[in-house]
């Protein structure tokens, strides 16, 4: 299934930082190491008990990732 940035936005009320909005995705990720197609996955980078995402954002991005939700 195919989601628009603008989509997701509405959807959890987020801000838009970015330059297109108006990008498909067509995945979605919260694990770093299962990524399938970089180029259109939305990664949502959740802070745990044992893991915190946000310190892998750097090296999703050198492997293509261009979508993020960050808290």
């Amino acid at each position: 299934m195919t989601f628009f940035i603008t989509n997701i936005i509405s959807i959890i009320n987020a801000q838009f930082v970015g330059k297109n909005k108006n990008a498909s995705i067509d995945s979605v990720s919260i694990d770093s190491r299962s990524l399938q197609n970089s180029k259109s996955t939305l990664f949502f980078a959740i802070k745990g008990q044992n893991h915190d995402a946000h310190l892998y954002l750097e090296d999703l991005i050198k492997k293509g990732v261009c979508y993020f939700v960050v808290a």
